[in-house]
């Protein structure tokens, strides 16, 4: 892979700059709700939970079998009682040469040498004769060998999914205490932009933006206002974002973000917000944002280019959900990749661009196919693709077996 120098990256800023400077005002929303487990899956925990009971709570058997007294030295055991699972042991040691019927999950009698599988032993008249007398301990689960009380389990901001939600139901927790669902409203900029089920006459095209985001922010434990479709129009745009501010965390919208006479999405944020920031992100696709406070809502707006807007959702828009959720989001991390193709590109600015997987290197790294002829309008490709493959921003060209970065596509999408 070769590179040059980037001297093409006037004026434009780094990402790492850009979402630095979006974090510093993406401060946690500090509001909690206690909801029951079966609406806890996805939701952000808001404390730290520790253990309130060792797990398992006593000792136990991990079988089906035969809990033992000390050996006789005759591999023989008289049973003298039954214990199954959610019964109490007997409160009787057990004696030399005893035995109980036990089974899995069933408590542990006093005195127990260890625990015999039924399958290693011969039941006649009460007694049982073992083919093998098993070791010390054999077959017991030990109270507390998972978890002991007061351990630390889960942390605040941690996005509760089925395993946190097993270890909460074995702690003896019917509710949990989480972060309150983001409130995020949602638009689209563009006077050409028409709803799907439209007419769309000599000169407009279907919205697909708004569609897009509502499917990326799902399951993100946010809930979603639609502000439909603004005009390119200033004020209109700017008391749409004001009104918007009153009751939401987070305004997302894409278009009128760059630096043509149609695009008031800047200037209409800096007329009733503040702190206002517009960048050129030295990013393909995905160049211009903008973003800033309006009222007691963050606002990130970003490229109308659909591709452009999915590559600068997963870079910008996700970490930030996180930080405002209280939890700490780490920028994607690329697997490494290897490239199928050769391509000349012209240096300046990171690239993503939609691929998939075409076969595997004897390491078993995955080897790419490049998808579509580039453009962030072009959403075909994306239908192919398994995922965005990256090249650093002072590439120029691109040969086969070339090392390069991959980010699959995950279940919800995240670049």
């Amino acid at each position: 892979m070769t590179s040059c120098c980037d001297r093409h990256t006037s004026g434009l800023t780094s990402y790492e700059v850009v979402l630095a400077d979006l974090l510093s005002l993406a401060r946690p929303v500090a509001t909690h709700t206690q909801v029951t487990l079966a609406k806890a899956p996805g939701q952000i925990l808001a404390q730290d939970v520790v253990a309130r009971l060792a797990l398992p709570p006593r000792d136990n058997s991990a079988v089906d079998g035969y809990a033992l007294g000390e050996p006789n030295g005759t591999n023989s055991f008289k049973v003298r009682s039954r214990t199954a699972a959610g019964e109490a042991a007997s409160s009787a040691p057990l004696g030399l040469g005893q035995a109980d019927r036990i089974f899995t999950g069933a408590p542990i009698p006093p005195a127990t040498f260890g625990v015999v599988m039924q399958e290693d032993v011969i039941v006649q008249d009460g007694v049982i004769a073992l083919s093998v007398v098993p070791s010390k301990g054999a077959h017991i689960r030990e109270g507390g060998e998972d978890i002991q009380p007061c351990d630390p389990l889960i942390s605040a901001g941690t996005r509760l999914d089925a395993r946190h939600i097993a270890l909460l139901a074995a702690m003896g927790h019917a509710e949990v205490r989480v972060t309150s669902p983001l409130q995020v409203a949602i638009f689209s900029s563009g006077k050409e932009l028409r709803d799907p089920g439209q007419d769309l006459g000599p000169a407009a095209i279907h919205d697909s933006n708004r569609w897009m985001l509502n499917a990326l922010l799902s399951g993100m434990n946010v809930e979603i206002r639609d502000l439909g479709i603004l005009s390119d129009n200033r004020e209109k745009i700017g008391r749409a974002l004001a009104d918007a501010g009153v009751g939401a965390d987070l305004i997302l919208g894409t278009g009128g973000v760059s630096v043509g006479e149609e695009d008031h999405i800047f200037a209409a944020l800096s007329d009733v917000g503040t702190a206002s920031k517009q960048y050129r992100m030295a990013v393909k696709p995905g160049k211009p944002v903008v973003f800033g406070p309006v009222g007691r809502a963050l606002t990130i707006c970003l490229p109308g280019n659909p591709v452009a807007a999915l590559v600068s959702f997963g870079l910008l828009v996700r970490p930030c959900i996180g930080a405002l959720l209280g939890r700490k989001e780490n920028p994607p991390s690329p697997m490494p990749a290897i490239s199928g193709f050769d391509w000349t590109r012209k240096p300046g600015r990171t690239e993503y661009f939609p691929a998939r997987q075409i076969g595997c290197s004897p390491a078993g790294t995955p080897i790419l196919e490049k998808l579509g002829k580039g453009g962030s309008a072009l959403l075909k490709p994306l239908i192919h693709a398994q995922g965005f493959a990256r090249v650093a921003l002072d590439t120029k060209q691109v040969s086969v077996g070339d090392r390069i970065d991959w980010f699959p596509f995950e279940p919800g999408f995240s670049l």
